[in-house]
């Protein structure tokens, strides 16, 4: 049929330590492989709860995905009543077993929360600081650099994609878009590809209009391209728990049907011939609170700016 990329998502302490090592099993089971992003540093998610004043959608996204029996209490209250817990760190044994189990693993950034909410404020040394302060917590973990990056949230800036270039990422999956592209940075294409997120997440649609977790699976099995390069991100704190299920049957499906899942890294070195450069722009997408980084049209037919 196709190929489908697959992508985790592991944004918190228990994410991590819990939601991991299921997904993990049950992509070894079917002789898969997949793109791991884990945060590294501290997990501090109890401060999320401040969006619910500055972005609309928020709470009726927390309230129809059922974020607390989901996250449970101890995620919600870390770093405010609990202290934050270093994520990488303190669960080094599960990222070295996951990339030992041959999955490609990447970093999310240090700060989760300080990214997703602060990123536009950021100062270039502190962007530099969050990516070295990964960097190097992960090469300690892992015991090698890693050679690729997410942004938290899709949610990216000129000057982040700029400091990823800088720190020689292979490619990063920053952005929600169509296929695979370069970003047009100050005039010229970026020496690192975006693969960006295809299809709808889990968390976007449950709950909306009526939907559940195995509706949402059929949307998006019927939403893959044959001839397209389809990502799917998934998350340790949902598909590794309590969707866990519905996560293995869309990949019995998928197999059954002759879909070929792959990391990210093998699904960009499919592409033929040269990436197209594109603009990163700031756009919506449906059930998401506030706006993500997305895949921009073409400035042209020249496609300028290819290194």
């Amino acid at each position: 049929m196709g190929v489908l990329g697959l992508r985790i998502d592991v944004c918190t302490f228990e994410g991590l330590k819990k939601g991991v090592l299921p997904i993990v099993e049950a992509l070894r089971r079917r002789r898969l492989r997949a793109t791991f992003f884990p945060t590294i540093g501290p997990d501090r998610s109890g401060r999320a709860v401040l969006r619910i004043f500055r972005k609309k959608g928020f709470l009726s996204k927390m309230v129809r995905t059922r974020a607390v029996s989901l996250y449970g209490w101890r995620t919600l209250l870390y770093g405010t009543l609990l202290p934050a817990p270093r994520i990488g760190q303190r669960l080094g044994d599960v990222l070295r077993r996951t990339a030992g189990e041959g999955h490609e693993v990447g970093v999310h950034a240090w700060d989760h929360v300080r990214w997703q909410d602060s990123i536009d404020h950021l100062p270039e040394s502190v962007l530099h600081d969050d990516y070295a302060q990964a960097v190097e917590a992960f090469e300690k973990v892992v015991g090698r650099p890693p050679e690729s990056t997410a942004a938290p949230a899709w949610i990216t800036s000129e000057a982040a994609l700029l400091e990823a270039e800088r720190f020689g990422f292979r490619y990063a999956s920053d952005t929600r878009g169509t296929g695979p592209f370069r970003p047009i940075l100050r005039g010229k294409s970026s020496k690192v590809p975006q693969v960006p997120i295809t299809l709808p997440t889990l968390d976007e649609v449950l709950g909306r209009d009526g939907a559940t977790a195995e509706t949402f699976s059929s949307q998006v099995f019927n939403s893959l391209r044959p001839d397209g390069a389809n990502v799917l991100c998934v998350h340790a704190e949902s598909e590794g728990r309590a969707y866990l299920g519905v996560f293995e049957s869309f990949l019995e499906r998928c197999l059954s049907l002759g879909w070929e899942i792959v990391p990210l890294e093998e699904l960009l070195s499919r592409q033929k011939g040269e990436l197209l450069g594109l603009p990163v722009v700031r756009g919506d997408v449906p059930g998401r609170a506030g706006q993500v980084s997305i895949q921009g049209a073409a400035l042209d037919r020249q496609n300028p700016g290819q290194p």
